[in-house]
């Protein structure tokens, strides 16, 4: 089933609807990428799901106060901001997670919305810096409370645009489009094959056999740095070369044919994003025709490009990539199909595709083997392509 992009709207009568409620509570999810990192900003394809981890926000009216009230179980601060999301009422310097809400409520001002004093409350199960989008459930979440809160509704898309603009601008984070836009558009069981240039989906039925296990490094990454926007314009400088809009117009034989007017380091950069788009169309593919040793191998190539060519993995990601493939026989006999990377990298986590009867054991055992080659402790879990932001409601 395509979904195109104006066909995502999220109208004020639904399921979730509650007619006069002082109180609303949203979440939204993070995401794993199954293949086609760094491919967003580049006008290419992705292969994102939603995960089974949610980001969670409470509001209630604060008729008396004049200024937004922002609370979280994870971090001790209590935050007041103006309305306008403009400024910060009682810190110097505005707490990084407060960054991503203020930066909602003045994207949301500057297009109209009237956002009255509010209380929020926020909780999240989705690990931080871990490489699954902890940031972009957090916009989502308050994004589209927000639009509950006032009655005023955007689209799925606008939505997601609405908060990119915010990592672009209050952030200081050049991202594509992904993160957003599988956070608010995920659907059960489904992986979505996005299109970023014409910005659509196609959800595509990921088999029930099938499970995602998902390993924290413990190595948190932070896209802020700056080695993100150096990727972003090492894949300019290439377009540059190539004389093209992007590199979602190149093919391999194009850029072989300009190698040698390349830098050998852009010359790579765009390697990988042109392979990438190419195994990330493929992928999707192999999942429809259920070839899951086709999509583990792909997974493989994936990270081996995202290792050699576009720097972008550590070397603990490197050892769980490796212990996943020392556990798998290409044919899924024990479990497991690919492994790979996932997030913007430098860190984060890595996935592996597995039978779902066998993924808790996976995880063990990748969780047991990395001990003993390092003596360092992670986590992780198990997933299946979740839903997308939705309003819980309250039952009583």
């Amino acid at each position: 089933m395509k979904i195109q992009s104006d066909e995502f709207t999220l109208r004020p009568a639904s399921v979730n609807s509650r007619e006069g409620s002082n109180s609303w509570q949203v979440s939204a999810p993070g995401r794993i990428n199954l293949i086609g990192e760094h491919t967003d900003y580049n006008l290419g394809f992705t292969f994102p799901m939603a995960i089974n981890r949610y980001t969670t926000i409470s509001a209630e009216p604060a008729p008396t106060d004049d200024f937004l009230t922002f609370k979280s179980g994870i971090f001790p601060d209590l935050v007041r901001y103006s309305l306008d999301g403009s400024r910060c009422l009682d810190h110097e310097t505005v707490p990084g997670w407060v960054k991503y809400l203020a930066g909602v409520v003045n994207e949301m001002t500057k297009v109209g919305f009237s956002i009255p004093p509010m209380r929020f409350e926020v909780s999240s199960d989705v690990p931080l810096g871990a490489g699954v989008s902890s940031s972009a459930a957090l916009e989502v979440a308050m994004a589209m409370l927000l639009q509950k809160v006032t009655g005023r509704f955007l689209s799925r898309l606008e939505t997601a645009l609405l908060c990119q603009l915010v990592e672009h601008r209050h952030v200081g984070v050049p991202c594509g489009l992904m993160d957003q836009l599988a956070s608010v558009s995920g659907m059960a069981g489904h992986l979505m094959l996005m299109d970023c240039q014409a910005n659509s989906i196609e959800q595509i039925e990921f088999p029930p056999e099938l499970a995602v296990v998902v390993v924290n490094s413990r190595v948190k990454h932070s896209l802020v740095d700056g080695e993100y926007r150096q990727r972003r314009e090492q894949c300019q400088a290439a377009c540059q070369i190539l004389k093209a809009s992007s590199l979602r117009e190149v093919d391999m034989d194009r850029l072989l044919r300009f190698q040698n007017q390349m830098p050998e380091l852009v010359f790579r950069r765009a390697r990988h994003v042109v392979t990438e788009n190419a195994r990330t169309v493929e992928a999707a593919s192999r999942i429809r025709d259920r070839q899951w040793q086709a999509v583990g191998a792909l997974m493989f190539q994936s990270h081996d490009s995202m290792r050699d060519d576009f720097e972008i993995s550590t070397p603990e990601i490197d050892s769980l990539v490796e212990i996943a493939r020392s556990l798998g026989d290409g044919q899924g006999a024990s479990g497991v199909f690919g492994s790979r990377m996932t997030g913007g990298g430098f860190g984060g986590s890595t996935i592996t595709l597995a039978l779902a009867e066998s993924a808790d054991s996976i995880l063990k055992m990748i969780v047991e083997r990395y001990r003993e080659m390092t003596g360092d402790e992670i986590d992780g879990f198990v997933t299946r392509p979740a839903a997308g932001a939705f309003e819980i409601l309250d039952e009583t």
